[in-house]
């Protein structure tokens, strides 16, 4: 095991000569499918579900009571 005084040698960062050189152009990412479309999507998922769950069977539940 090495003593605590030593340390690991970094690399030695050299000067850019020609920083345009190696620059290149950022890609952006593009996503495929709409960002609103998926959002509408959700919505309509979230109505569906609440209908289905909540108030169909709130609404049988109370049709059941007035037949008797």
């Amino acid at each position: 095991m090495p003593p605590s005084s030593a340390r690991r040698r970094l690399p030695i960062r050299r000067p850019v000569q020609d920083f345009q050189a190696i620059r290149r152009p950022v890609q952006r990412y593009e996503p495929e499918t709409p960002r609103a479309a998926l959002g509408a999507l959700a919505v309509a998922v979230a109505v569906v579900t609440m209908v289905a769950l909540v108030l169909v069977p709130a609404a049988l539940e109370s049709a059941a009571h007035t037949l008797y």
